[in-house]
């Protein structure tokens, strides 16, 4: 179960959602002791308060389709952002959020987190060997990085998607860029993701008895 997202981007169609459900099942005209569905109390007693509307701040599911879930290891903070270092079993994600945003989802080292991106987001370098040695990828400086030969490919007219091990990691980049690549499965890739497009979300940690219904 998710407790919160770093994205407000995300967050808040999310919001607007919950409200028109609200609306069919909490109507303005009932009281604070008016009868709710069983898991109203428990709906109630965990919304985010909002524009004078409680808003609940847990989260079915989200589209975007790289997920990862994993465990805060550092949380570096700044000012206005703060980097937040992940181990998942894909290896160390990073996720540059503001530090607003840690600050309420309440990171810390330990906390179970998933650590999501989008497909569009994520860029791809083919890898040459040379001579039969293994590809060097160490002059390529970004920390969110997959290394893997291509899984498949599903083409369009536009843009294609890519799939690399490692996750597994999708990518959408334009069809012919996938071209140029000369790219097929089985090809040595590289896929790249920015730090500042990986979002984070809290989850519920049986462990330490965190709830997502509670702020």
């Amino acid at each position: 179960m998710i407790r919160g997202i770093s994205d407000s981007a995300l967050r808040a169609p999310l919001q607007d959602a919950i409200l028109r459900f609200l609306d069919r099942i909490w109507p303005e005209d009932w009281g604070p002791e008016s009868y709710l569905p069983p898991a109203g109390p428990r709906i109630r007693a965990g919304y985010g308060r909002f524009d004078g509307v409680q808003a609940m701040s847990s989260i079915i599911a989200i589209n975007a389709k790289n997920q990862f879930r994993g465990r805060v290891k550092q949380l570096i903070s700044g000012p206005v952002v703060s980097e937040v270092l992940i181990d998942t079993a894909a290896g160390s994600i990073s996720s540059v959020i503001t530090t607003s945003s840690a600050r309420e989802l309440n990171l810390q080292a330990g906390v179970p987190v998933l650590a999501l991106f989008k497909a569009t987001e994520v860029s791809i370098a083919k890898l040459a060997s040379a001579s039969g040695q293994p590809a060097d990828d160490s002059s390529i400086r970004v920390p969110d990085r997959f290394r893997g030969e291509v899984k498949s490919i599903t083409p369009g007219p536009v843009v294609s998607e890519v799939e690399v091990p490692g996750g597994t990691v999708a990518a959408v980049i334009t069809t012919s860029s996938l071209e140029d690549l000369e790219l097929t499965p089985g090809s040595e890739v590289l896929a790249i993701v920015k730090s500042t497009e990986v979002a984070v979300a809290r989850l519920h940690d049986s462990s330490t008895g965190y709830s997502p219904y509670l702020d």
